[in-house]
């Protein structure tokens, strides 16, 4: 028959062309998917690595698939991107091996580190909780009460100076003054913590948490009445001891800022209660006394606003974020006064005058005293 060549027409020329690209297309899967098996082995040991750093709590509800999973990581600013993290449950084929239950997550966590540790399986341990306006003395008490730290080491800690950029840019002399700084919230911490690594922790929080929204610990350009870090804290604190509803924090600010602007005692009762917490009165009504007298509030201490103008010397507590929030982002009022509403829960009533705050006073006292 002898030997005849072959010549491609039109559709030879389109189905060599379509071969090609299959190939090509294989040969790239097999290619990435081999890379992305190595970063997912080399991802187990930077979650290992990165295990025993504070983070976040997050919680895989009963039920919830991997897009429900990527979306409240996305929320939490664990990840920064969904798709990212929903591409490679894909690639793998994990989506129904993510396991509910809670974690302890380290932030900026690679989609594939989180994915290695939701097919294993729950890791969150108990957490401490350091809620919102203790003082720093009832927060050590706290790690006391839960054999976290000895009163010899923290004492020993009191005396020393912690570096950290928050201690540089408040400038804090001594752990004595960090009062304000110890930023309230879930901590992954037990008796293998030194004094120093858990207050180290939560100046990293605040740290973070301001230069994720601010860009800076330099707050003086990112608020009204130009207050630097150390102002902020303070304001904050009286803020957080002032308020019970978070939603009227921003509405308190306005107040104290007012005052502040018209150069007008503060008369912040939590500083009164602050300023006379010796240790005879700590022992008969607590750090925070309720029920204050005529002779408290005319107490000589730095920290009086009812006898000093302007902020106290110092933080009277540790504000929560929110707080500080609040103080950096005062809502626009004309309030100058404010009372515990007569609903007696929790709230408060605003005034623009002394006539119309007299007023809310009364009623508050005919409510919620008698």
């Amino acid at each position: 028959m002898g030997n005849k060549v072959r010549y491609l027409g039109d559709n030879g020329k389109l189905l060599y062309i379509i071969c090609f690209i299959v190939i090509a297309i294989f040969m790239y899967q097999f290619i990435n998917n081999s890379i992305q098996s190595n970063r997912y082995n080399s991802a187990i040991n930077d979650f290992n690595n990165n295990s025993s750093k504070q983070g976040i709590e997050f919680v895989i509800q009963q039920g919830e698939n991997s897009r429900d999973i990527s979306k409240n990581l996305f929320k939490l600013n664990i990840i920064d991107s969904e798709d990212k993290f929903n591409y490679f449950v894909q690639v793998y084929d994990v989506g129904a091996e993510l396991k509910a239950g809670k974690y302890r997550l380290a932030y900026n966590e690679s989609p594939i580190s989180l994915i290695y540790l939701f097919i294993n399986g729950p890791n969150a341990v108990d957490l401490v909780t350091i809620r919102e306006g203790l003082r720093i003395e009832e927060i050590a008490s706290l790690l006391f009460d839960n054999k976290i730290i000895t009163k010899n080491s923290w004492d020993i800690f009191l005396n020393q100076k912690i570096d950290h950029p928050v201690v540089d840019v408040a400038k804090i002399e001594s752990n004595a003054m960090l009062n304000g700084y110890m930023l309230p919230a879930s901590y992954d911490i037990d008796a293998n913590n030194s004094p120093e690594e858990i207050v180290r922790f939560m100046l990293d929080e605040l740290q973070r948490r301001l230069i994720d929204r601010y860009g800076s610990l330099v707050l003086e350009n990112h608020n009204s009445l130009g207050l630097s870090l150390s102002e902020i804290v303070n304001l904050a604190s009286l803020i957080e001891r002032e308020s019970v509803l978070q939603k009227e924090q921003a509405i308190i600010s306005s107040v104290l800022q007012n005052r502040l602007e018209k150069n007008m005692l503060l008369q912040s009762d939590p500083t009164v209660q602050y300023a006379i917490a010796d240790i005879n009165s700590v022992e008969r009504f607590g750090w925070w006394k309720q029920n204050l007298t005529l002779l408290d509030l005319e107490k000589e201490s730095p920290y009086n606003t009812y006898v000093v103008k302007g902020l106290p010397e110092g933080p009277i507590a540790n504000p929560g974020f929110n707080a500080i929030v609040a103080a950096m982002e005062p809502a626009e009022t004309n309030f100058l006064f404010f009372v515990a509403s007569e609903k007696c829960d929790g709230s408060h009533r605003f005034s623009e005058n002394l006539a119309e705050h007299n007023y809310w006073v009364s009623q508050y006292e005919k409510n919620c005293l008698e």
